[in-house]
């Protein structure tokens, strides 16, 4: 799967970027725990969510190991890319962007562990990634699975530092960036940062709609 979350993307109009001072840096393994945690928190409310877990009383007790399996595979595999911006005051993560290249196959037994924590949901998880897997490009490319922020910290600009942290090493690779919004709003947003839009909108049958994007290399 790969999504991106829709809300602190970019920083709201006259808002400047108030809070205490972030580091990007790369992702460790002593990060899994809030990188997991913030994942799930951010894309719990998203429609695309609603369809995987109809119900929001267990949402978050599937989404949550469902992150945490590719939190880890991106974290420990060196060819990936994990990032995160942390508070410098406090030493939190609010922000995450975890980076797979397209030839990576994903976690091991992937289909396995997601029939075991999504359960009686697992044929909506795989319709879902059978849709969101048709739509790649077929060139080698590397997709931005999940970036998502700490809702107290949106808006801030933390969203667009770390899309923009990966760029240089797409061009110097000469690969395409590729990823999935989960809404029109949110693909507009891209279009800002240099992404274009790779196709038509995938709909789900809750009638959420996904959108395909790329960055050409520069």
């Amino acid at each position: 799967m790969s999504l991106t979350d829709p809300a602190g993307f970019d920083p709201a109009p006259g808002a400047g970027t108030a809070g205490a001072p972030e580091t990007i840096r790369a992702a460790r393994p002593g990060d899994l725990g809030q990188i997991t945690e913030l994942l799930a928190a951010a894309f719990a409310p998203l429609a695309v969510a609603d369809y995987l877990v109809p119900d929001p009383r267990r949402r978050l007790a599937v989404l949550t190991p469902y992150f945490r399996l590719f939190a880890e595979h991106v974290v420990y595999e060196p060819a990936a890319t994990a990032h995160v911006a942390v508070d410098e005051d406090w030493g939190t993560i609010d922000a995450v962007a975890l980076w797979l290249d397209s030839e990576d196959p994903g976690p091991p037994g992937y289909d396995k562990q997601r029939a075991v924590i999504a359960g009686d949901l697992a044929d909506r998880f795989e319709l879902v990634d059978d849709l969101l897997a048709g739509a790649a490009p077929g060139s080698w490319h590397e997709r931005l699975l999940f970036l998502a922020v700490r809702p107290e910290q949106r808006h801030r600009g933390l969203g667009a530092t770390l899309l923009a942290e990966h760029d240089p090493d797409l061009d110097a690779l000469g690969t395409a960036g590729y990823l999935v919004a989960p809404d029109a709003v949110t693909a507009s947003r891209y279009e800002r940062h240099g992404y274009h839009r790779f196709g038509p909108p995938l709909l789900l049958p809750n009638n959420a709609d996904l959108h395909p994007l790329v960055r050409d290399p520069r």
